[in-house]
């Protein structure tokens, strides 16, 4: 288990594995588009979180900044970027206060869901739309949900 804001190597593959041997990169979550793109992010809570993509040539490319407590992306067909944000605006783990944030391809985020109670994982489903776990924690065993994200 990789400790929030701990450094270590992340995994590639071949194509771009020899661009970044040796490199460490400040993440706690690496997730990979389809075509091998791969994006990375740091985890502080109180909108310091960054995304990351890895280009082909091994270099970092910041895609998007001032967000919170990052747990998922997701990668939509047409390269939108859907981050699922634990807790907005607090210190700590708040009910209430976790977001799915979508990025445009051209980078403009916007709120697509809002007052989710920790949220502790978010994929794209093979329907093009997102499934998110909520209440990943804070309940009882069982307590928990998943929640189907309708994407037009």
């Amino acid at each position: 288990m990789v400790q929030p804001s701990a450094s270590f190597l992340l995994r590639f593959d071949k194509s771009s594995y020899g661009a970044l041997l040796g490199r460490r990169f400040e993440c706690v979550n690496e997730f990979t588009k389809p075509l091998g793109e791969h994006f990375g992010t740091k985890f502080p809570i109180m909108g310091d979180s960054k995304i990351f993509k890895v280009t082909p040539s091994g270099n970092l490319q910041m895609v998007a900044d001032s967000l919170s407590t990052v747990l998922g992306i997701a990668i939509g067909k047409t390269s939108w970027i859907y981050v699922l944000e634990n807790t907005v605006g607090h210190p700590f783990p708040t009910p209430f206060s976790g977001k799915i944030i979508a990025i445009s391809p051209s980078g403009q985020k916007s709120t697509l869901v809002s007052g989710l109670s920790f949220p502790t994982g978010m994929t794209m489903g093979p329907d093009g739309n997102l499934y998110v776990s909520n209440w990943g924690f804070g309940k009882p065993p069982g307590g928990g949900e998943v929640v189907k994200v309708t994407l037009q």
